[in-house]
């Protein structure tokens, strides 16, 4: 279903009859009605208009025909289109074939346009005699399009350039030269070098310039650097408190050093690496050294996963 238009909303009780008498006013002339004077019959308003506009155009047209007499006064003529060249007749000798005649036809048709892009090319024109034969060449007139678009664009150009010129100032620095700039340049960039090195030792006490003849009682009061303390520094290898080192130090504490067993392979691997260069990969090491070297690593991983075990029943 399409939608439902409303109707237009008749609100209040009007009079018909008066109603209607302001319906009838508005159309009043608008209607199709006898005329009230059939002798006096007025001149249509149409045509009165159509009078009016032709009467307008003619005094245009008039008057955009003298404008373009004026203008084409003043402007000088330019042939646009030089004279085409007359193309050679073409007549059927008496005897001669259809494939003949028709290539000769061709080989006259290359020959012009040969000749033609001759004369395009030098700017020339080759001068023929009623027989055909070339008689001479004649260089061809400049054409006046294309020296007017060329005074043109020469006008254009000397106009950037008058703008891109500015008239020097008799206030304004002189110009420098490359050389000048880059020798400013390095000596701006010397100068905020020393003062950047001026400002890094400025904590440093001055040094002292002592006259000829002077004396001098005691020697000059130096300030040490201030240093940074140890415990500032970064943990050496050894010195971090790790989850491990509580399990060898409880070991240690409890049993000697007999009854150590990772003591022990310590030890050994510490007297094999007298000898041994352990920097390379383990396969290349000695099968006794792979050996210690695997116990030791199960011993610590044992260690740890006990320790971990009793943290997690101590938290629980």
């Amino acid at each position: 279903m399409g939608r439902k238009i409303p109707g237009k909303k008749h609100r209040g009780v009007n009079d018909p009859e008066k109603q209607q008498a302001e319906r009838l006013a508005k159309i009043k002339d608008k209607i199709n009605a006898p005329p009230l004077n059939p002798e006096d019959q007025q001149v249509p308003r149409s045509l009165s208009r159509i009078i009016e506009l032709k009467n307008r155009a003619k005094q245009g047209l008039f008057n955009k025909k003298q404008n373009k007499k004026e203008k084409s006064a003043q402007k000088p003529k330019i042939s646009k289109r030089k004279p085409e060249k007359p193309l050679p007749k073409f007549e059927r000798r008496p005897g001669e074939s259809d494939w003949i005649f028709k290539r000769r036809m061709n080989r006259i048709c290359q020959d012009v346009i040969r000749e033609t892009a001759f004369e395009d090319k030098y700017n020339v024109d080759i001068k023929r005699n009623e027989d055909g034969e070339v008689e001479g060449v004649e260089k061809r007139p400049k054409d006046e399009l294309q020296v007017l678009m060329k005074k043109v664009r020469k006008e254009n150009k000397e106009a950037k350039t008058k703008k891109k010129k500015k008239k020097p100032r008799a206030d304004s620095e002189p110009k420098l030269t490359k050389s000048q700039k880059w020798a400013l340049k390095q000596a701006e960039k010397k100068r905020k070098k020393q003062l950047a090195t001026d400002q890094d030792h400025s904590y440093l006490p001055q040094k002292e310039q002592i006259k000829f003849g002077e004396i001098v009682h005691a020697p000059p009061s130096l300030v040490a650097p201030r240093r940074v303390d140890k415990s500032q520094e970064t943990p050496r290898p050894g010195q971090k408190q790790l989850l491990l080192k509580s399990i060898f130090s409880n070991s240690e504490n409890s049993s000697g050093t007999s009854n150590r067993p990772l003591h022990s392979t310590k030890s050994s691997v510490s007297n094999a690496s007298k000898s041994i260069n352990k920097k390379g990969k383990r396969k290349d090491l000695p099968h006794a050294m792979r050996r210690q070297l695997d116990k030791q690593q199960k011993e610590i991983i044992e260690a740890y996963k006990i320790l971990k075990s009793k943290k997690i029943k101590t938290t629980n």
